[in-house]
């Protein structure tokens, strides 16, 4: 494959310094918009990512620039570097829900619940009104409360007093945030809450609650999840 000819992106950035502001924030999404699927060469890819990661400076609340990033940094090559960007633009931009989501869905990914948790809840402090926020902090929390569990019982260890508070609390937490979310959208068109409000009100022995929920409930058959009483 040829690689691509960079000349006419270098010979316009050439007079950005006469141009103002918003010219150059053109120029530069012309460039993108050019090398956007023919990143063949490093120099390539650099050229990119430092103009594309200007125009988000320039404009951090462009959704747009914001997913064309991460759609970058998702390729295998360049997955590592990921963590990094966003503790940057969590320095850059912490009232932003963006960064604190994109944080949330890496710690989910690497299944470590109670970061996904914490993060998620900064987002919902910023937007409290947003239902995907508001589901996934419910189910990060369910999910930390069934680790701690599992962790525990893998052990070979009965669970002490203060381990069944500790998973009971976030249980009871994780219940706060899916029954908002079940609030704010009970035909389930946006978020599916339905499973992880029922293994919520089953472990925490609300069998009236869960009753109501088994017709919905698909796939939740001989689960290694105990009540917690």
């Amino acid at each position: 494959m040829m690689v691509l000819c960079l000349c006419p992106c270098v010979a316009k950035a050439q007079n950005l310094h006469s141009s103002s502001p918003e010219a150059e924030d053109s120029v530069l999404l012309e460039n993108i918009r050019q090398l956007r699927g023919k990143l063949i060469s490093a120099q390539d890819s650099t050229t990119y990512i430092s103009q594309l990661e200007t125009l988000y400076e320039h404009d951090p609340y462009n959704e747009t620039y914001f997913a064309w990033i991460l759609e970058f940094y998702d390729h295998p090559k360049q997955r590592h570097k990921l963590e990094d960007f966003v503790d940057d633009q969590l320095e850059d931009q912490p009232h932003s829900t963006m960064p604190w989501i994109l944080k949330a869905e890496i710690a989910m990914h690497a299944k470590r619940w109670e970061e996904a948790a914490e993060a998620y809840k900064t987002a919902c402090n910023i937007d409290p009104h947003s239902l995907p926020i508001i589901y996934n902090v419910g189910l990060s929390l369910s999910n930390q409360a069934i680790d701690i569990q599992r962790a525990i019982l893998n052990k070979e260890r009965a669970l002490k007093k203060e381990d069944q508070q500790k998973i009971k609390q976030t249980f009871i937490e994780a219940e706060e945030y899916l029954e908002k979310a079940k609030a704010m959208d009970p035909k389930r068109k946006k978020v599916n809450w339905v499973t992880p409000l029922y293994i919520v009100y089953f472990a925490l022995g609300e069998s009236e609650k869960a009753r109501e929920l088994e017709p919905l409930v698909t796939g939740f058959k001989n689960t290694n999840q105990e009540r917690i009483d």
